[in-house]
């Protein structure tokens, strides 16, 4: 919440907080549109203020509208009982997304949090996590830790895509705990 996040288990976009996109992006400089969450936008602010460290998500229900991008290594904490992200049917690839900006992306994790549609979509078909690795950016340890992840209408809990990249560069890949 230390980044403006509502977390109450309801879609509310900036338009609520602020009356242009000007004004929105003072605080979230990556706000494309006052239909953006501000949780999406709390929560997207949190990884890109905290590369190479952790965050946590405090108890609640956040509701995003729009892919959480994570393109360094961050540590997303939950209270896996009491912090939940619910993606709504706007997402259409994945609600997030580790895309390593680097060559040597390591020590990416998620833990203890809950990834659900929003009011269970069945028209839902993003994938609750998603990640790339491309030849020239090799994924290098993603710890997933004791997440529920769901997906509904043909998207993937988990959607590991390999981009004619190494896996295992040097390494372990992917850890499920």
């Amino acid at each position: 919440k230390d980044y403006g996040s509502i977390q109450d288990g309801t879609l509310h976009t900036l338009a609520e907080k602020y009356s242009t996109l000007a004004d929105a992006q003072k605080k979230y400089p990556f706000a494309t549109s006052l239909d953006d969450s501000i949780d999406w936008a709390a929560i997207q602010l949190a990884i890109n203020s905290r590369p190479h460290k952790a965050f946590f998500i405090t108890n609640g229900e956040s509701v995003i509208n729009k892919k959480l991008i994570m393109t360094k290594p961050v540590h997303i904490i939950g209270d896996f009982e009491n912090s939940v992200i619910y993606y709504t049917s706007d997402i259409t690839d994945a609600a997030i997304s580790y895309e390593p900006n680097t060559v040597s992306s390591r020590n990416a994790m998620v833990s203890r949090l809950h990834l659900l549609p929003y009011n269970n979509q069945s028209a839902n078909t993003a994938s609750a996590f998603r990640t790339v690795s491309t030849k020239d950016r090799g994924l290098n340890h993603l710890i997933i830790n004791k997440c529920d992840f769901r997906a509904l209408g043909g998207g993937y809990a988990i959607n590991l895509v390999n981009n004619d990249a190494n896996l295992n560069n040097n390494g372990t890949a992917l850890v499920l705990i």
